[in-house]
């Protein structure tokens, strides 16, 4: 996906963060790579980025990609052009990188390892080390932990992978 993605979006930079999940159906466990936001990929151009060359954009992916199209784009409305035509918002870029941290450098976010001291559960390795702050619930029979990141001034939780250190 990320590949069709860089082919139609050609002169703008492409980011489609995923995360690896444990998923378990029909008592059979198995690993899969989903979207971090399920829909969403985030486009960064060079200069402003009007409404109607995001439709154009977006009716491109929507032909490429048949099984999943996008249904809306993030930031349309409000921003002005000098030109008084519509812009998009951008997403601000300390929402990004935050992202970004997470994600290694095929983006994709894969799973923290931790261990237990005591009464405390500690983050040995993987994306969550050190950014324990930002867990907000843990699910350790479905191997997963919720965090919490913003999004367009948005707070969005989020279920990331969680694996025990044997």
């Amino acid at each position: 996906m990320r590949e069709r993605l860089a082919s139609i979006f050609n002169h703008y930079k492409t980011f489609l963060p995923r995360r690896e999940l444990e998923i378990r159906k029909a008592g059979r466990v198995s690993r899969q790579i989903q979207p971090l936001f399920g829909g969403y990929f985030f486009l960064s151009s060079r200069g402003q980025l009007i409404i109607s060359e995001a439709l154009e954009l977006v009716k491109k992916v929507n032909q490429t990609l048949s099984d999943k199209g996008v249904v809306r784009v993030l930031g349309m409305g409000g921003g002005k052009l000098p030109s008084g035509g519509d812009a998009l918002i951008p997403i601000p870029q300390g929402e990004i990188e935050q992202i970004r941290m997470l994600a290694d450098e095929r983006d994709l976010v894969g799973f923290s390892t931790f261990v237990n001291q005591g009464d405390t559960m500690v983050i040995t390795s993987g994306p969550l080390k050190g950014r324990e702050a930002i867990i907000k619930q843990v699910n350790k029979r479905k191997k997963r932990v919720r965090v919490s990141l913003e999004l367009m001034g948005t707070v969005r939780e989020i279920d990331l992978g969680l694996s025990a250190l044997t």
